[in-house]
């Protein structure tokens, strides 16, 4: 499948690697504030930068990769073993809140998206592209990612290879799919949905250069086996405290 490719802006001191670590630190963050009864709140304030810089290294992905088709099943084939991993943990301890993490399906349903919109942007089959892009819309809103990661992707994908408009775009994508207009006490924002923090994330994507950075299959692999291996550990450590 020939893909539209643009070049991604540059500029920055972060490479592609650079952006993954940081946001898999972001995310252990989160998910010990998640898991483990008594950590500070502030724990998931940072997690709330994660999310965003996979989205976007996602999107990034779309454009450079020669082989989106076999990204995208691996992005499914990991979420699919995710979540049946998630599920034989939720029946072992009989826990009635579940797991809902995996981003993996979040990805893959964007991914998906991005490809049909990109297809029907250039005029191939828009009738099934158009099918394509709602329904994979309406995959993604039952996901961890929901509406706010089809936002954010749209703001990434509409906007890619530019900065100020990235920034822009980004930034109000992040504040409407957090529910800032709902207007509600302060208190509520950083207590009981500090999702809008994730406008913090426009920082470190800013710094992003353009670059892959090292690319060896320990790198390549790093997210898909630390995730799911990280949120089941903190679940069980969780469960025995």
């Amino acid at each position: 499948m020939q893909l539209q490719k643009r070049e991604s802006a540059g500029g920055g001191a972060l490479s592609g690697l650079s952006l993954k670590v940081f946001g898999l630190l972001c995310m252990v963050a989160d998910h010990i504030g998640e898991f483990l009864p008594g950590t500070p709140l502030w724990l998931r304030y940072i997690g709330r930068l994660s999310a965003p810089i996979f989205f976007f290294l996602m999107v990034e992905a779309f454009f450079h990769s020669r082989h989106v088709e076999k990204y995208l099943l691996r992005l499914l084939g990991c979420g699919v073993g995710m979540q049946f991993g998630n599920w034989l943990l939720v029946k072992l301890f009989h826990d009635d809140s579940g797991i809902p993490n995996n981003i993996f399906l979040g990805l893959a349903g964007c991914l998906l998206m991005v490809i049909f919109i990109d297809s029907f942007l250039r005029g191939k089959r828009r009738g099934i592209s158009l099918v394509g892009v709602l329904l994979s819309m309406l995959f993604v809103l039952f996901t961890e990612a929901g509406f706010i990661g089809i936002a954010i992707t749209l703001a990434f994908y509409f906007f890619h290879g530019t900065r100020g408009p990235l920034a822009a775009a980004y930034v109000v994508a992040s504040l409407l799919a957090s529910e800032v207009f709902l207007l509600q006490p302060a208190s509520y924002y950083f207590q009981v949905n500090p999702q809008w923090m994730m406008v913090f994330a426009i920082v470190p994507l800013l710094l992003y250069n353009g670059k892959r950075g090292r690319n060896t299959p320990f790198v390549k692999y790093l997210f898909y086996v630390f995730y799911p291996l990280h949120i089941w550990v903190l679940y069980l450590i969780g469960q025995w405290m």
